[in-house]
């Protein structure tokens, strides 16, 4: 019987049923985590965690991912994007090249460069950040005031308005 020491990691030698059956899983449900996948099968979480490190499981997913030609399965969003993007493009250029209506070389002009950034930008946000240095805080208004050097308001003077006559400037009388 051999030894196992930590140099030497458990690997299974060959894939099983089982095996194929977590790799299935592996690929429909990217999302499942170990834990959910060992007690589905009956594994515990480092059991299944020595099968998956193994080189054979690992070489079985590869091939088992390889085999997946669908684009819309293998391809990213970004990828998928570019090339629609690509193939819209082509479209437009060969319309563009057979057509000479004004109004759909504007607007294809105008999706494109506002697809590459140019011409009239959003308003700009500024944000304007202001610190204030407060006097601290007093028992009483009065305290405040006397401790901060302010003087206490006057009352305001009533005047009528109907009965005074204001004096114009001399450069106003003088025009």
């Amino acid at each position: 019987m051999k030894e196992l020491t930590t140099a030497m990691p458990i690997q299974i030698q060959k894939v099983s049923i089982t095996h194929d059956a977590i790799i299935d899983v592996l690929i429909a449900r990217p999302d499942f985590t170990q834990r959910e996948i060992a007690a589905q099968f009956g594994y515990t979480p480092s059991g299944l965690g020595i099968i998956v490190r193994s080189d054979s499981f690992k070489a079985r997913l590869a091939q088992r991912k390889a085999e997946l030609v669908d684009p819309i399965i293998t391809d990213t969003l970004e990828q998928r994007l570019g090339t629609m993007a690509h193939a819209s493009l082509d479209i437009l250029q060969r319309k563009l090249e057979s057509s000479d209506d004004p109004k759909l070389a504007l607007a294809t002009l105008e999706a494109a460069t506002k697809a590459r950034g140019y011409g009239a930008q959003g308003p700009v946000l500024q944000q304007t950040n202001f610190i204030v240095q407060l006097p601290g805080p007093a028992a009483t208004s009065s305290d405040w005031a006397s401790k901060f050097g302010h003087t206490p308001a006057r009352p305001l003077e009533v005047v009528d308005a109907a009965s005074t006559v204001i004096d114009a400037p001399a450069a106003v009388q003088q025009a």
